[in-house]
């Protein structure tokens, strides 16, 4: 659950990264314009990332945390689709702070998953190795479904739905529970 769960946030950041610039080129910015909107995600980022696993690593458990950070990602991606130009600002800082939270968050969960250092180095091992395995397929997906479409409102949308997959892993991988308890599943 925690693999998924940085797999899917980590395959959204990397699209993000890889396409913010060319959505908001063929929405007609300025090369300019739509770099200098890019570069606020990964400043909006340190934001997310500063608060949110801090807080959630505090907390009883971390579901409400995962939830809100993949609830955050899926209203920036769906802003970005159905109103790109309406507030793009709003979108990035929306996306940045989300997905910026998120990371952190992720791998906070490999440690509050964990009883003993054994424990924490293999749920590490597994969630990095299969998570980027997963997160690697993000550009890939998003481009495919752009050239597929001509348009960048499936692509959006297929962001939009696996951030409902994230929220879903992110609702199981938050329960207080550890990794090799009998119903642990972390």
């Amino acid at each position: 659950q925690v693999t998924v769960f940085l797999g899917l946030q980590s395959l959204g950041f990397y699209a993000m990264v890889a396409w913010l610039p060319s959505i908001y080129r063929e929405q007609g910015l300025a090369p300019t314009d739509a770099g200098l909107l890019a570069s606020v995600v990964p400043l909006a980022a340190v934001l997310g990332g500063l608060t949110v696993p801090a807080r959630a690593a505090r907390a009883r458990d971390q579901r409400a945390a995962t939830f809100l950070v993949s609830l955050g990602t899926a209203l920036g991606f769906a802003g970005l689709m159905a109103a790109p130009l309406a507030a793009p600002l709003l979108w990035v800082l929306v996306i940045g702070t989300s997905q910026g939270a998120g990371f952190p968050l992720a791998l906070t969960l490999v440690v509050l998953r964990s009883r003993t250092p054994a424990d924490t180095q293999r749920l590490s091992a597994m969630a990095q190795a299969i998570g980027y395995t997963i997160a690697a397929l993000g550009p890939l997906l998003a481009g495919a479904a752009r050239d597929a479409t001509q348009g960048w409102a499936v692509p959006l949308g297929l962001l939009s739905l696996l951030t409902v997959g994230q929220a879903v892993t992110g609702l199981w991988a938050g329960r207080a529970r550890y990794v090799g308890d009998p119903a642990g599943n972390a």
